[in-house]
């Protein structure tokens, strides 16, 4: 698959669905990489949930007008490793994908006593 080929799928299915172009900058980004990783409704919903409103997993009004009121997206990356930790397939999951996952939500990782912890 070329490049542009890529991109246009990006275009088309990921970034309307995690509302791309109606969150603020930032938040938009967050949401489309989580949805790229683990789906758009996912994606949506857990933003949904970070933002206090019915988690239906599609940015509408409701969404739209929460969105506006909530300061930074730390919350939502912090719900987005919540959700990943919870992944404890032991060839698929968190144990072995853990810190690739960490340091693309939060870009950076620190190690102390063998565990993962952020920055």
């Amino acid at each position: 698959m070329s490049r542009e080929e890529a991109a246009d799928i990006y275009r088309r299915s990921y970034w309307p669905q995690c509302g791309g172009d109606l969150l603020p900058p930032g938040l938009d980004y967050a949401v489309f990489d989580f949805g790229v990783n683990s789906g758009p409704a996912r994606a949506v919903k857990t933003l949904q949930k970070v933002v206090g409103v019915r988690e239906d997993g599609h940015v509408g009004e409701q969404t739209l007008a929460a969105v506006r009121k909530f300061e930074g997206r730390r919350a939502y990356c912090d719900e987005r490793m919540r959700f990943l930790r919870s992944l404890t397939n032991a060839k698929t999951g968190y144990p072995v994908n853990g810190r690739g996952w960490t340091m693309r939500v939060t870009g950076r990782i620190r190690r102390s006593s063998g565990r993962i912890s952020l920055a």
